[in-house]
């Protein structure tokens, strides 16, 4: 008799991220679409990204490729609420992007850890700015350390670790409330 799939071996098969034993992260990292319509980007009035629209559907992964200064951040940062357009519209789950929001985050490519912080306070100050109650942070952030793959390493300061473990506790500190529960 022939089994079925499970659900983490289906998403799998089409290229959904999939965290073994965390279904509740899949359903989250899966289920956002982003929409640029006609998006006009600048700094100081001179566009870097002109009449930008683009599609990305739940599962998806994008690629930003190309010269640098092009406007790949440029994008990711309105994407993010950071970066306002000049014209055109961002949205988030067909809702307009206004500004930042706790379901989406950038981990910039520079490293951004306050380096006077360990790993756990960095990921715990992250959750005291999302309102996460101060009783909860430390669990909170030690389950996103062990999804980080960083177990044992939540009282080391960012000097201490190698520049992927970096980004990876930027991943965690940025990404949305609801994952850490």
């Amino acid at each position: 008799m022939k089994q079925e799939p499970t659900e983490a071996a289906r998403r799998a098969a089409v290229g959904i991220p999939v965290v073994h034993g965390r279904e509740d992260v899949n359903s989250v990292i899966s289920g956002m679409t982003l929409d640029l319509d006609d998006v006009t980007l600048s700094y100081t009035g001179t566009p870097v990204v002109r009449r930008l629209s683009l599609d990305v559907r739940p599962g998806e992964i994008l690629v930003l490729t190309g010269a640098s200064g092009c406007g790949k951040s440029t994008v990711l940062r309105a994407l993010a609420g950071l970066l306002v357009p000049d014209s055109g519209e961002v949205r988030a789950d067909g809702k307009p992007v206004t500004g930042t929001d706790r379901d989406r985050a950038v981990v910039f490519q520079d490293n951004a850890l306050l380096p006077w912080r360990t790993v756990r306070s960095n990921i715990g100050l992250a959750l005291s700015l999302r309102g996460e109650p101060r009783a909860g942070r430390r669990e909170a952030a030690d389950r996103w350390i062990e999804e980080v793959g960083l177990t044992g390493f939540g009282d080391y300061l960012p000097k201490s670790l190698s520049g992927g473990m970096r980004q990876r506790v930027q991943l965690a500190r940025g990404s949305p409330e609801r994952h850490a529960r």
